[in-house]
């Protein structure tokens, strides 16, 4: 299929990457930027854990009148993840659209699943024991680690429900950056006043729309794939096909098995880069 070469539209440019539209009075928006590394991972989604929990009681006392609550609203528009920070942003994206019990230390939690999607996540799937265990081996080796957790973590993430569970304080959408690490490379050239330059970029990234049931309806942009719960959003892809990328964030080079990603090549026209302080 031959590739749009065409520059993209000005006044999409200006819409989707350089425009900021004023937050609303009364009003907070919230961005998370999540780390990566196993530990890391693990510290982050207890962190993620209580603050749904702690949004979810003040956004209940905040509209039932509590007078000792403060009024101001709050808004969560984006969830940034690298590796294992890339792993919680999966899975807040997900559980966000149901209810379930939260961690605290000191909790009698069940044996095999606790039903918290975070907690079963670092806890009970993706373990030190799993990532050595050598059922992976077979005609070739593919990465120190087994990755064979991350499979299985990456299907249980998609798979989990509960009740629903509307949250006023998620953006409509939500939106959702993954890294990546693209071993094959992007090419790309600079026309230059005095020639051209070419560069291979390895350093990728994944954005995807998380639109919620009772949310009112939204624009995505041109460079998003989007997600939903089975209200029949146009374009919507498959949590499966979702599952895909959690596990390619989580996939450095050599530690833990590469993964093949597809993604409609259209995206790479819409990487605009911002240009401050040159002349020309």
């Amino acid at each position: 299929m031959p590739f749009n070469q065409s520059e993209p539209d000005p006044s999409e440019v200006q819409k989707w990457f350089l425009a900021n539209p004023p937050v609303p009075d009364v009003t907070f928006e919230l961005a998370l930027v999540l780390g990566g590394t196993v530990s890391a991972g693990a510290y982050t989604a207890g962190a993620l854990d209580f603050l749904i929990e702690a949004l979810d009681c003040w956004e209940a006392a905040r509209t039932s009148g509590d007078p000792l609550v403060p009024r101001h609203r709050v808004v969560l528009r984006v969830i940034n993840g690298a590796s294992g920070g890339g792993v919680n942003a999966a899975i807040a994206a997900r559980a966000l659209n149901f209810d379930f019990p939260h961690i605290a230390q000191g909790m009698s939690v069940e044996q095999d699943r606790s039903g918290n999607p975070f907690y079963d996540t670092w806890i009970r799937d993706l373990t030190l024991a799993r990532f050595l265990e050598t059922s992976d081996v077979e005609s070739e080796l593919i990465s120190i680690l087994n990755g064979r957790a991350i499979d299985e973590g990456a299907r249980r993430i998609i798979e989990f429900a509960g009740p629903p569970k509307q949250r006023p304080w998620v953006a409509a959408p939500l939106r959702l950056i993954v890294t990546l690490t693209n071993l094959a490379g992007v090419p790309y050239r600079l026309d230059l006043a005095g020639g051209s330059e070419t560069f291979v970029n390895h350093a990728d990234h994944m954005r995807f729309a998380v639109s919620y049931p009772g949310q009112p309806a939204a624009e995505f942009r041109p460079d998003e794939l989007i997600l939903d719960f089975g209200q029949g959003v146009p374009g919507a892809i498959g949590w499966d096909r979702f599952s895909e990328f959690a596990k390619g964030t989580a996939a450095f080079p050599a530690g833990f098995p590469p993964r093949e990603l597809t993604r409609p090549v259209e995206q790479y026209r819409w990487r605009i880069l911002p240009k401050t302080g040159l002349d020309r």
